[in-house]
């Protein structure tokens, strides 16, 4: 054992979970952390509203086709709003406005639940629904698109690769629970939307501290991270 080790490389020995401990060393912590806790929020959000159609507008098929083609115009908007303003400012933006589309989809669902049997008014309800769900889809699909850009950019080198594929681990466990979130609508429909609203803006007071690195050089150290 003792031959064998000495016969790998520098990559191969830092390889394993000791690789991962640098990221929660005193300096890298709290953004370990924090990003992690983003991109939970992220992909639960993101997964959250794209799975709940069947609760969203009259017709769960153009609700569904709806939800789905709002991403393209996201990602095109998204890639004019990178060349000229920072990335923090844009994801703590679309971060706030996913918050508060989900906030207000949450108050559209209670009075949904409320709502008298008059079919006028319940089609107006859901038609609003509809809407403030396709912005939070909006925001949320931009948002996903900004932190595969904007976390190998806060991250040293050395742990670059590492750190992002952890965080894309915790991401994926947000979609797991996604539609478990969802299923709790069936007896309270405003629910799901009060715990996307709730992490969206958690993950905003976490964001606050991240330095702009915006044309700005790749930290290679911890050390560079805080310069």
């Amino acid at each position: 054992q003792c031959a064998s080790h000495r016969n790998l490389t520098p990559i191969q020995l830092q390889a394993g979970p000791t690789a991962l401990l640098p990221l929660l060393s005193k300096g890298l912590r709290q953004l370990t952390l924090t990003l992690l806790c983003l991109w939970f929020t992220v992909c639960l959000v993101y997964y959250g509203l794209a799975l709940n159609t069947n609760g969203v507008g009259s017709n769960k098929y153009i609700s569904f086709f709806i939800l789905s083609a709002i991403e393209v115009p996201a990602l095109l908007v998204l890639i004019v709003i990178l060349r000229y303003q920072g990335r923090r400012p844009t994801l703590f933006f679309c971060m706030v406005a996913t918050g508060v589309s989900t906030s207000l989809s949450a108050f559209i669902a209670w009075l949904d639940s409320t709502a008298s049997a008059d079919a006028g008014r319940k089609a107006s309800i859901e038609n609003a629904q509809l809407v403030v769900v396709m912005c939070g889809k909006f925001t949320s699909a931009a948002v996903f698109s900004v932190v595969y850009t904007y976390t190998p950019e806060l991250l040293p080198t050395s742990i670059r690769a590492s750190g992002l594929g952890v965080c894309v681990v915790i991401s994926r466990l947000g979609a797991i629970v996604s539609p478990f979130v969802n299923s709790l609508g069936r007896s309270m429909p405003a629910l799901p939307y009060v715990i996307f609203s709730i992490l969206a803006f958690v993950s905003c007071v976490g964001m606050i501290s991240w330095p702009e690195t915006k044309d700005q050089g790749f930290p290679e150290t911890i050390h560079d991270l805080h310069e």
